[in-house]
């Protein structure tokens, strides 16, 4: 995605929002993110390093990583 895409991550049982710390794509590119129970919407930070990086969503019971293409 380019920067500034809509980027929607399902799956189930995210849990509360306050169990969500963040959504970053590779290190030091936090993203702003809306959570439902089933769904995170966020959107490709600007400025970050294009190419593949890990698309990481943390929670207070650790994180999980996916690679994703930032083009």
């Amino acid at each position: 995605g380019k920067p500034g895409t809509k980027v929607i991550i399902t799956g189930t049982s995210f849990g509360e929002a306050v169990c969500l710390r963040g959504v970053s794509f590779g290190p030091g590119q936090p993203a702003k993110f809306q959570q439902s129970n089933d769904t995170i919407t966020t959107s490709v930070p600007q400025g970050g390093k294009k190419g593949l990086v890990l698309l990481t969503v943390t929670t207070a019971s650790g994180g999980n990583s996916k690679p994703f293409l930032v083009k």
